[in-house]
């Protein structure tokens, strides 16, 4: 059905965005990288900026919810997985995307 297309085309974009040398998986560094460029965009000022704490924080729990079968990195099936688990809005939201912002 259409709405499992949208979420999967979603799911892909996201994991296009994140995975940056295209190795068909998304390692630690390449989630933290995208978390700090995420960050940086929605900080108005040097206060908004996640600490690197909060960096640190915010992948591993991306890791322990995504990284399903846990092998330290996580595959298009994973995030394509989770878009249908969870609420996809906040997962994109979670992932710095503001698509559905519109719907909030």
């Amino acid at each position: 059905d259409n709405a499992k297309l949208l979420l999967d085309d979603l799911a892909e974009l996201i994991f296009d965005m994140i995975d940056t040398d295209s190795s068909g998986e998304i390692s630690k560094e390449e989630l933290r990288d995208h978390f700090a460029l995420v960050t940086e965009k929605l900080a108005t000022n040097a206060k908004d900026k996640a600490t690197k704490e909060q960096a640190e924080e915010y992948v591993q729990t991306m890791f322990d919810t995504l990284d399903t079968n846990d092998d330290g990195n996580i595959c298009r099936e994973e995030i394509r997985a989770a878009f249908e688990k969870y609420d996809f809005k906040l997962l994109a939201r979670t992932f710095g995307l503001k698509v559905y912002q519109e719907f909030n």
